[in-house]
Parts: C-alpha cells; structure tokens; sequence
C-alpha cells in the first residue's frame, strides 16, 4: 500500500514538475531574447551618433570620392550584432584560425551593411545647421521560442523599411531604430 502511494506521488511531482517548467522556460527564453535586445538597441544608438559624425563632418562633401560615408559609419558598430550572411555553423576550431576571423569578420559586416538604412536630413545643410541622422538596423533574433514572442518575421515589418533592406531576410528579426542630431561642421557655403 505503501510503494503505490510514492509511486502516485512521484507520478504527480513529474507531472506538475513538467506543467510548471514549461511556461518557465517560455517566460526564461523570452526573457533572454529581450535582454540581448536591449543589449543591442544600445549599439545601434552609438551607430545613429556615428553616422551623424560622419555626415556633419563630411557633408557637403568636397568633391566625389573624398570624406567619409555615413551609412559606413553607422554598419561599422553593428559588425559585432550581426549573424553571418551564409548563416552556416561556425566551430570553436573556425574561430582559432587568422583567415577563419577575417572570413568571418567580412561576412558580418556585409550582413551589417545591408541590414542597415541611413536617413540623413537635410540633404544639404547650412553651416552651422542640424543635421538629423536616422539608422535602421534589422537585429537578428537567435533565441529558441524567444524570438517567436519578441522578434518578428521579415514580412510583418513595416512595409516602409522591407524594400529598403538590400538582399532576403528568413528568420526572426526586430527593427532598431535610432535618430542623433548634430550640427553641421562642413565647408562653409558649400550645401547652404
């Protein structure tokens, strides 16, 4: 009588384990999802301030070719964010090897260029004027079941930005955004 009631109460302590560690790992995974996030958002703030340097800096350019490039200096921050764009599986071994880093270096930051859009207005500002720079960033989402409650899929964006994103997106992902104002330190009369 005895070994039946703890078989019955360990049957139950599974079961009830099992109903309480579902909606707990849900709740941890999403959890993690969003602190990367967060993580994440401050980085593409940081890339917005960038890319505004670049534009008040070199804006009104010169002539073709000289200065910098803003939408550069806004994917340079985000290299590190960024998946690989082939998204293949990457060993511990892969990351030891020199030409391994550089490989895997370019093809994040060639997902960080062509996650990332550059709004810059106005297009020719006065000397002395503000300069408003806006970057968007497509954040890939990694997380198991977190990125199916935090992030969304490419499709259900806003339709504004998915034509402004060069290349496909399959996966989960958040658009980022960030706005930086600075003032405009080009040539004088150059764009006024």
């Amino acid at each position: 009588m005895r070994n039946r009631a703890r078989r019955r109460d360990r049957g139950v302590a599974s079961v009830e384990w099992l109903i309480a560690s579902v909606p707990f790992l849900v709740v941890f995974m999403g959890t993690m999802q969003y602190a990367l996030a967060s993580l994440a958002r401050v980085s593409v703030e940081y890339s917005a301030f960038s890319a505004a340097r670049a534009a008040v800096v070199w804006l009104p350019r010169e002539e073709d070719g000289t200065g910098g490039d803003p939408s550069t200096a806004a994917a340079l921050p985000l290299v590190p964010l960024s998946p690989r764009v082939d998204q293949g599986r990457v060993t511990v071994a892969d990351y030891l090897g020199h030409s391994q880093i550089a490989g895997e270096l370019l093809e994040r930051a060639v997902y960080a260029r062509r996650a990332t859009v550059v709004d810059i207005q106005p297009q020719n500002p006065a000397w002395n004027g503000d300069v408003t720079v806006e970057v968007a960033y497509l954040y890939s989402c990694k997380v198991p079941v977190g990125k199916q409650i935090v992030c969304k899929r490419f499709g259900d964006l806003p339709g504004g930005y998915q034509g402004r994103f060069s290349g496909s997106f399959p996966g989960w992902y958040l658009l980022m955004r960030a706005r930086h104002t600075l003032t405009n330190q080009g040539r004088p009369g150059g764009g006024a």
